[in-house]
C-alpha cells in the first residue's frame, strides 16, 4: 500500500513503522543507485541497495539507540558480473558483517565460485569504529542513511 509523504513523515516523527524507495543516480560515483529503506516500530532501519539493473547488491541493518542509529550489520552481495539484473539466490560471493558497539565484530564470507562452496568465519573484539554512530536524521533528510559507502569513497 503506498501511502502519502505527509503520511510518511507522520510515521517517522511517531516512531511508526513505514518504507520508501528512492533514486540517487546523481550519486555517480557509486554504482549502487537505487535504494528502499525501512523504519521499524523500535527505530531500526534497514536500506537495501541496488544497480542500474535493480540487482540487490547490499544491505545496511542500522540498531536505533538512545535517539542514534548505530550501524549493527552490512550484507555485500557479489555476482557473475554487473550486466544484468540477478536474483539474490544467484549471488557468487556474501560477505555478512555484524559490528557491536562494544568492538566486537563477526564476519562471515561465503564463497559459491569455488567447489565446494567455502565459509570463512572472522572476529575480532577491539573495532570500535565512533563513525559507526549516525545521528538519527530528520525526515527526508536521507543523504547519509542511503550513502551505501558511508561517505568515504567506493573500492570496486
Amino acid at each position: 500500500m503506498w501511502i502519502t509523504e505527509d503520511e510518511a513523515r507522520r510515521r517517522y516523527e511517531s516512531g511508526e513503522a513505514f518504507s520508501a524507495i528512492g533514486s540517487s543516480v546523481a550519486r555517480h560515483e557509486s554504482p549502487l543507485q537505487r535504494w528502499t529503506f525501512t523504519v521499524g516500530a523500535s527505530g531500526n532501519v534497514r536500506v537495501a541497495f541496488f544497480d542500474r539493473h535493480g540487482t540487490h547488491r547490499r544491505t545496511i541493518d542500522y540498531r536505533a539507540v538512545d535517539g542514534m542509529l548505530w550501524r549493527r550489520a552490512t550484507i555485500d552481495l557479489d555476482y557473475p558480473d554487473g550486466e544484468r539484473h540477478y536474483h539474490r539466490v544467484r549471488s557468487t560471493r556474501r560477505r555478512k558483517a555484524r559490528f557491536e558497539p562494544d568492538g566486537h565484530v563477526r564476519v562471515e564470507i561465503t564463497d559459491k565460485t569455488v567447489d565446494p562452496g567455502t565459509r570463512d568465519v572472522f572476529t575480532n573484539d577491539d573495532m570500535t569504529i565512533p563513525s559507526f554512530w549516525m545521528t538519527r536524521p530528520n525526515f527526508g533528510h536521507w543523504d547519509e542513511l542511503t550513502d551505501p559507502e558511508f561517505g568515504a569513497a567506493p573500492t570496486t
